[in-house]
């Protein structure tokens, strides 16, 4: 009996503990140039937080497979307010702030550039999933003032 539940515990416990933690690159590839995929999830910190980056690339999966297109000219929104479905989304834009962007290698692209912080031109999907409006970034480029 004891041997069971010690190799299901052995089993089960470290599939858990990889479904939403770590880095998913090794350090040495972060200086490496690389091609933004929409589906994959940010690798900073300061994108993820303590959101479950497995989460996030599956609701950037299901946004691409399920939404509509989406344009946006403006400006983004830094927000340090958590979603409840733990999908890392650290900025805002729309009225109030009311669509979150989802953290995912385009916009980590986006934020290594700096282009976050001025009027930027966005190109996307997006899915109303619950009472949050999530966008995936496919693109980006400097707005036209």
């Amino acid at each position: 009996m004891w041997k069971i539940a010690f190799l299901t515990v052995g089993l089960v416990l470290p599939s858990v503990a990889l479904a939403c933690g770590g880095s998913k690159k090794a350090a040495a590839d972060d200086d490496s140039p690389k091609h933004a995929k929409v589906t994959e999830t940010a690798d900073s910190k300061d994108l993820v937080g303590k959101n479950c980056s497995y989460t996030t690339g599956k609701m950037a999966q299901r946004i691409l497979a399920e939404g509509s297109d989406w344009t946006f000219t403006g400006s983004l929104a830094s927000t340090s307010e958590d979603l409840s479905s733990r999908v890392a989304a650290p900025f805002a834009v729309g009225p109030e702030g009311a669509e979150r962007i989802v953290a995912n290698e385009v916009l980590e692209d986006l934020t290594k550039r700096g282009a976050h912080n001025n009027r930027v031109s966005l190109t996307g999907k997006k899915l109303v999933v619950g009472d949050v409006t999530y966008i995936v970034l496919t693109e980006f480029g400097q707005a036209n003032s």
